[in-house]
């Protein structure tokens, strides 16, 4: 022991130098034991007993020798539990080894426990030393698991973070991060083939909950470059494109492949459900990036839906497809097309049929005859500041061989209390000046029959049957200018080569 104002005496142990061979080992180890336990080897540091002064307790060093000849390697350091070597159905268990940094007692905020840090070696020139945490390995049964986790916070502190992540490098890629689960491969028993099953490890990334604060965020973020591209440089053109963020769902060889679901939770009881955007970014100089709804092909190729949620206290949600602005001089807008599929199939005896395409509005279900309306279908053109609106354009479809499509438009029948609904063909009005603008003619026309009947145009009044038939009028335009006259009504017969038309004025 030291006196009172002292030092205790220092004990060494040491093996002697060796001038041309290998300097001798230190060993120290208890014997076995044939019915007992094997006695344990203790090291173990005084420590500081002073409460007055700081003062920090002994440290443990256990430092493998170096190497200083050419192609050589410094010393390992292994540190093992024991095994269990005993092989009865109850016999012997692996020994654990536990890294445990020391406790903090002081009730200070900057009181902290002592850390546990597993560093690989460094290199000059080389590679630095690698880092496996691995868990055993087993003939029978399941291989041992791996936990990384921080423990739960004081009364008045917050858990600590868990980090993952690669160094940065100055000349080169940095390192990438992977998490896979292990493969499965199932050997069934012959007699209970049902009890085995061959599936892989599931991956779960969860934000845990909070009592009073906002949830924790889950952000998947690809990385970003910051590099210019020297395409005439000494070297090779580098690539300056940032990374990408592919969520693939996993494929199966005899079923179907995996769903890919994303979903917002529901809203609480005073709340609304969160929002879900599907959004591409701005471009500075490049085109900004397009979004493709894609279904796959096969035997059934797969549907697209697009179905807004029901509405309980409100009107149902709107469905909203808008084509892009363009602000560019000599340039349009974006254009909206919906095409439906085609019939690809040349079968002579029942081939592939052209798909349908249909706007329906909504249907009215409330009894109220006045307000509860059926939804109306608007198509427009589109409007323009200087030049002319733009045109509609209704066309059935054309055949090689056959006919070409009809065109058919009716209002549907009546109810048994109400009118069936009218049928307004018009023009707009003409608004500008006086000999500068007209409104629109309306012409009723058939197509040219060059090998047959030209087709007929006829104006029919449906047949009344407790009532007075319908009228057909047929009022030619009225002039309020006093040097014009009012226009005519012409009904001319079609020509012929044995006979002139007739004319009525």
């Amino acid at each position: 022991e030291g006196g009172v104002n002292g030092d205790s005496g220092e004990l060494s142990f040491s093996s002697g130098f060796a001038h041309d061979g290998n300097s001798g080992p230190i060993t120290l180890f208890t014997g076995d034991s044939s019915s007992g336990s094997a006695g344990n080897i203790d090291l173990k540091v005084g420590r500081a007993l002073s409460r007055d002064r700081p003062h920090i307790g002994g440290s443990v060093s256990l430092n493998a020798g170096d190497s200083y000849g050419p192609d050589s390697f410094g010393g390992d350091v292994q540190i093992g539990a024991g095994s269990g070597v005993n092989e009865w159905h109850d016999g012997g268990k692996g020994g654990t080894l536990l890294f445990h940094g020391g406790s903090a007692r002081g009730s200070g905020h900057f009181d902290n426990g002592g850390g546990v840090s597993i560093i690989s070696g460094d290199a000059a020139h080389g590679t630095s030393g690698d880092l496996l945490i691995k868990s055993g390995s087993s003939n029978l049964a399941s291989s041992g698991s791996i936990v990384i986790s921080t423990s739960d916070a004081g009364s008045e502190g917050v858990s600590g973070a868990l980090s993952f992540r690669t160094g940065s490098s100055t000349s080169g890629d940095s390192g990438s991060i992977e998490i896979s689960s292990g493969n499965a491969h199932s050997h069934p028993d012959p007699l209970w083939p049902e009890e085995v099953t061959g599936s892989s490890g599931n991956i779960h990334i969860t934000v845990g909950t909070g009592d009073l604060g906002k949830g924790g965020n889950l952000k998947l973020a690809a990385g970003n470059t910051t590099g210019t591209p020297h395409p005439y440089g000494p070297n090779r053109p580098v690539e300056t494109i940032g990374g990408d963020v592919s969520i693939v769902s996993g494929y199966s060889h005899e079923s179907h492949s995996g769903e890919i679901m994303i979903e917002t939770s529901i809203g609480g009881r005073r709340g609304n459900s969160g929002t879900l955007t599907l959004k591409t970014n701005d471009s500075d100089n490049g085109k900004a990036g397009y979004i493709a709804l894609l279904s796959g092909n096969g035997t059934f190729g797969g549907e697209i839906e697009l179905i807004a949620g029901t509405s309980d206290n409100s009107d149902g949600p709107n469905v909203l497809i808008h084509a892009g602005d363009s602000s560019h001089k000599k340039s349009a807008g974006g254009a909206l097309q919906m095409i439906a599929g085609s019939g690809t199939s040349e079968n002579f005896w029942d081939g592939g049929n052209g798909g349908s395409v249909e706007i329906s509005a909504g249907h009215g279900f409330g009894n109220n005859k006045l307000t509860d309306v059926g939804g109306d279908v608007a198509i427009l053109g589109g409007g323009s500041h200087k030049s002319s609106g733009g045109n509609m354009l209704i066309r059935s479809g054309s055949s090689i061989e056959s006919s070409s499509g009809h065109v058919t438009i009716e209002t549907t029948r009546s109810g048994v209390r109400g009118n069936s609904g009218s049928l307004s063909l018009s023009t707009g009005s003409a608004t500008g000046y006086a000999g500068e603008s007209s409104s629109g003619s309306i012409q009723l026309s058939t197509g040219t029959g060059s090998a047959g009947f030209a087709g007929n145009i006829n104006l029919l009044v449906g047949e009344s049957q407790k009532a007075d038939g319908g009228n057909i009028s047929v009022i030619a335009g009225s002039s309020s200018d006093l040097a014009t006259t009012g226009g005519a009504v012409i009904i001319k017969g079609g020509l012929g080569e044995s006979s002139n038309a007739h004319e009525v004025c």
